[in-house]
């Protein structure tokens, strides 16, 4: 089985570069956003960087994507309980996903063979820093939480193609992990 796979054919910028960018988008978000963990966003309402890499993205997949996501993880700034972090799931609303992290510490993600509480994890790994992520979150996963003190955001693209077939439609351009 298959969990994670880099698209190689996509390199990140420096995570500083994606930090001050993740500043100025936060900046240009209205004052009364209701923030929550997982943001549902349209293109549209991203920077003009965080487009053109969503688009860089989506086009070097070259399949239908679904929903853009910002997770926005920061207890102090939210109070928002981290989505699912130390729980093992399934995601019902999507089954696979591209992440892209703009924080440096990122939490390692844990595959198992089934949701049942404490089972062992069948894989660990962590999203990259180079290059965009495609993850199998049809597959039982958690994230292990470094900190709840610590500020967690994400970029995700969702994809409601199986992660196999999503790899399977331009093989060249992934390398799984």
């Amino acid at each position: 089985m298959n969990y994670l796979a880099e698209l190689n054919t996509v390199h990140l910028d420096s995570l500083d570069t994606l930090q001050t960018n993740w500043q100025q988008q936060f900046a240009m978000m209205p004052q009364d956003f209701a923030w929550t963990g997982r943001n549902y966003l349209q293109l549209n309402e991203f920077t003009d960087y965080f487009q053109n890499l969503f688009q860089t993205v989506i086009s070097e997949i070259g399949l239908p994507n679904g929903a853009l996501i910002l997770q926005h993880h920061n207890k102090e700034f939210n109070c928002n309980k981290t989505m699912f972090v130390g729980h093992i799931h399934r995601d019902v609303t999507r089954k696979c996903c591209v992440t892209i992290p703009l924080t440096p510490i990122v939490e390692p993600l844990c595959f198992h063979n089934n949701v049942k509480t404490h089972t062992p994890s069948i894989k660990t790994s962590r999203y990259s820093h180079q290059h965009p992520m495609l993850v199998n979150v049809s597959e039982p996963h958690r994230v292990l939480a470094v900190s709840d003190k610590l500020e967690r955001i994400l970029l995700q693209i969702d994809y409601d193609i199986p992660f196999n077939e999503v790899i399977a439609h331009r093989p060249s351009i992934w390398n799984l992990v």
